[in-house]
């Protein structure tokens, strides 16, 4: 009886029975966590593999969507037979990237009927009159509804005058707007001093009725810092408050922005666009590197430098600490891992990136032909220029 009992329980305990007893296959504690860790890190490698994939995707949806919305003002001002056009409207959080644009029309001529007068003092021509009193004045309105900015034209006698503001207001400010400073030309009044004289604007041109303005992909920007833009619109850190492309009837580009001859649009993602700068008070981006921005060897660097290794591996380096580079370029700058710091490079401190790929959509202002090309590792702009790669 015993052994007979003694029998039954060996073949109901695992390990306690003999091969071929009926007992069931199970996992040690220890197996199970292996293959969980082997889970997690076969999950973490499919969604880093699968963010970059989505973020790529997004680079080429929006450099798709910015290209057909080129083509679109292009191709409503050959249909309507009237100027139309892009605005693109830069990042209030960083001025340096443009994440959304909208379709504009053709600038207008405003006049009120009233007249200016122009007084000169120290060489400065100011404008004075009704409508440029601040708040209460017309030109006031036509500043809130951001059709009256810095580079704005005034006809007086016949001759075009080009107009600022003082002090400047460049970018305009959000609401509720300041009062802008007195108006003044940019170049010498040639007419009478003091006696009033009749006037009418060159205003910017205007939103379409019903249009609103259409966003990138999220997390993508336009790169203004790194782009290839028109001198009218001002420089980095500067941008005029408007930055406006307009096409005549014709299908090419019209105005100041038709002497760039290409425009260039450098489309990242927003962390590689705006990148904090601690010495500055602005915020920049990763600068489009190329063969020219090769590290150097007994090279003096600069805080904010940036260089790339040679050969080139993805990888870009700010220089965090100013000196002179050693005599050879860094092992590490080969196998570092993105956001840390390097150790010394003569006198000379890294810090890692991984900048993520890039495109550039393209505009020939002569000939209104639109161009989506990669980034040339040896020559930045090179399949942009030439039309040697698109897409």
């Amino acid at each position: 009886m015993n052994k007979r009992f003694e029998r039954t329980m060996r073949r109901n305990i695992p390990g306690g029975a003999s091969p071929g007893l009926g007992c069931r296959a199970s996992f040690t504690l220890l197996e199970l966590l292996i293959s969980l860790g082997i889970i997690l890190i076969l999950a973490t490698l499919t969604m880093r593999l699968l963010n970059a994939t989505l973020n790529s995707d997004r680079i080429r949806n929006g450099s798709r969507e910015l290209q057909s919305f080129l083509a679109g003002a292009r191709d409503r001002a050959i249909y309507a037979g009237q100027p139309r056009g892009v605005r693109f409207i830069q990042d209030p959080n960083d001025r340096s990237t443009a994440r959304s644009f909208v379709y504009i029309g053709a600038p207008a001529t405003f006049t009120d009927g009233s007249q200016v007068t122009i007084t000169t003092l120290a060489g400065v021509s100011t404008i004075t009159g009704p409508a440029t009193v601040p708040i209460t004045g017309a030109w006031y309105t036509l500043v809130q509804r951001g059709l009256l900015t810095d580079g704005a034209i005034i006809i007086l006698g016949g001759t075009p005058y080009t107009m600022a503001r003082s002090p400047s207001q460049t970018p305009l400010p959000s609401p509720p707007y300041p009062a802008p400073g007195p108006w003044t030309l940019t170049k010498a009044y040639t007419g009478t001093v003091g006696t009033p004289i009749p006037y009418s604007l060159q205003l910017l041109p205007s939103v379409l009725p019903g249009e609103e303005p259409r966003t990138l992909p999220s997390n993508i920007a336009i790169d203004l810092d790194n782009s290839s833009l028109p001198a009218a619109w001002g420089s980095p850190g500067a941008y005029s408050g408007q930055l406006d492309i307009l096409f005549n009837p014709s299908g090419t580009v019209m105005g100041t922005v038709a002497a760039a001859g290409r425009i260039h649009f450098v489309l990242s993602e927003y962390v590689d666009a705006s990148v904090p700068i601690p010495t500055a008070t602005t915020i920049t981006g990763v600068p489009l590197l190329d063969a020219n921005s090769t590290w150097q060897a007994n090279t003096n660097y600069v805080v904010e430098q940036w260089v790339v290794p040679s050969p080139q591996n993805d990888l870009a380096f700010r220089c965090v600490a100013a000196g002179t580079s050693g005599g050879a370029q860094p092992a590490q700058f080969g196998t570092a891992t993105p956001g840390t710091q390097l150790p010394p490079d003569g006198t000379v401190t890294w810090e890692c990136y991984n900048p993520k790929p890039r495109l550039i959509v393209s505009l020939a202002t002569q000939t209104g032909r639109i161009t989506t090309s990669p980034v040339n590792a040896l020559d930045k702009f090179r399949f942009a220029e030439i039309g040697e790669v698109t897409q």
